[in-house]
């Protein structure tokens, strides 16, 4: 698995404004809650801060219903459960037919250590919903939670808003390489092969993360 780029490109009314973007009365209430009991340090209070607003701007800016932030939470490592339209591909338990199902549900954890750090590629997103994911960077039998492999490693400092335009362009397979030879974060075998074989289907969808149905 090739890790993609994090490169954030220059949308004149989206991404390059999301630092100084007025949040709408919805997001500000969300993030004021959020922010009651930041705990930590004063540099991770602050970065905290940071990334909890523009998890919320990235939401404000997205098409309709492209991500929602259901729960966020500050009090030790940022969290935050955000909903995401987007196509993700399942593997049925009772045929084995590979299907796309519409939406899912994230999980995102930033500890204080990955300001400084650099974190293993899967540390960051896991996919709360739905089970049964076929995805070359997701294990093939997760306990209870699926994470979602971004890469070999992601650096120090990187931005949470970041990860989530990652997890996207991964869930919707815009972004990956499905080689089984390939050491670099390939966590199910068995969909590494499947999509190599199925190329012809990817990616599930070809809208950017701030494109909207119909747009060009």
């Amino acid at each position: 698995m090739s890790q993609p780029s994090t490169k954030i490109s220059s949308h004149p009314t989206g991404l390059d404004a999301i630092r100084t973007l007025e949040l709408d009365a919805e997001h500000n209430a969300i993030l004021t809650q959020a922010l009651a009991d930041r705990g930590g340090s004063a540099p991770w209070r602050a970065r905290k801060a940071v990334e909890a607003r523009e998890l919320l701007a990235l939401s404000q800016i997205a098409p309709k219903d492209r991500m929602h932030v259901a729960q966020l939470d500050t009090s030790q490592s940022l969290r935050a459960v955000i909903a995401m339209d987007c196509p993700v591909a399942l593997r049925s338990a009772r045929d084995g037919q590979v299907v796309t199902h519409h939406g899912a549900v994230l999980g995102l954890m930033y500890p204080e250590e990955a300001m400084w750090r650099p974190q293993p590629g899967y540390a960051f997103v896991q996919v709360l919903s739905p089970m049964g994911l076929f995805h070359p960077n997701i294990p093939a039998e997760p306990p209870h939670i699926q994470p979602l492999c971004l890469g070999v490693t992601l650096p120090a400092g990187i931005r949470g808003i970041e990860l989530i335009l990652l997890a996207y362009a991964a869930l919707t397979m815009q972004s990956i390489q499905p080689d089984e030879r390939d050491a670099a974060g390939v966590m199910n075998l068995d969909a590494a092969r499947f999509w190599q074989e199925q190329r012809h289907r990817l990616p599930l969808t070809r809208l950017s993360f701030l494109q909207r149905e119909g747009a060009e």
